[in-house]
């Protein structure tokens, strides 16, 4: 039986390319720990295009550590929390409007720093 290191690399690379069609509703992402050769396609995939929650920002420092050329978009979701007043029912527009810029502004600024650095 032939190894894996043995294959002639077009044929690591149809192997690479049949997984997603073969399984086209599951993450390839787990296919990454299999072995440092199936780590380097699946990341280049995985990474290429990163859609983060404001809410999990400060996780992306660690998360591209390393992976930086990888990484060719990010899209970043910010969705403000809902406002419930107990006594109205409502959030005043000006209010909820500061308190919507400063999230938005916040996860900005991380995002910002997290690139630049």
């Amino acid at each position: 039986m032939a190894k894996w290191k043995d294959l002639p690399p077009e044929l690591k690379y149809q192997i690479f390319e049949a997984i997603p069609k073969a399984w086209p509703y599951q993450s390839t992402a787990k296919y990454a720990a299999v072995n440092r050769e199936w780590q380097y396609y699946f990341e280049k995939k995985t990474f290429r295009t990163l859609v983060l929650n404001y809410s999990c920002i400060d996780d992306l420092r660690q998360i591209v550590r390393g992976r930086e050329e990888i990484i060719k978009r990010i899209w970043l979701r910010i969705q403000p929390p809902t406002w419930e007043c107990f006594t109205c029912g409502t959030l005043a527009p000006f209010e909820q409007l500061a308190r919507n810029n400063q999230i938005f502004t916040k996860a900005l600024w991380t995002l910002m720093d997290i690139l630049s650095s």
